[in-house]
């Protein structure tokens, strides 16, 4: 008399169904998950790493390397200098940017 007993097998569970589904989605979402090279991303990481040894020893290389990761992330997903990606932003845009990034520099001063 129990609940699973009355549907048997006719009814698909839950991992089933996301059998029956998967490869629509996969599908559907196969342009936006699709892993681009992060040939950029791996250069910057490295350059600012040792960029970043050179100025400040072992902090230095580690904040080095997190930024050119995240510089050449830019290039990797946007195709273009990092410089040229910052150009085509409205002007609000770019003074926001470099308001965070003045904040930054002048806490790490501190």
């Amino acid at each position: 008399m129990g609940s699973g007993a009355a549907y048997g097998s006719s009814e698909p569970d839950a991992a089933q169904a996301d059998e029956m589904f998967a490869d629509a989605w996969a599908e559907m979402l196969r342009p936006e998950i699709q892993r681009k090279l992060s040939i950029w991303s791996n250069a910057g990481m490295l350059s600012g790493g040792v960029m970043g040894y050179i100025l400040g020893n072992i902090p230095g290389a580690i904040g080095g390397a997190l930024l050119g990761y995240k510089l050449g992330a830019i290039r990797d997903a946007k195709g273009k200098a990092v410089s040229e990606v910052f150009l085509r932003l409205n002007s609000q845009q770019r003074m926001e940017i470099l308001r965070e990034l003045a904040a930054k520099v002048f806490n790490a001063m501190n």
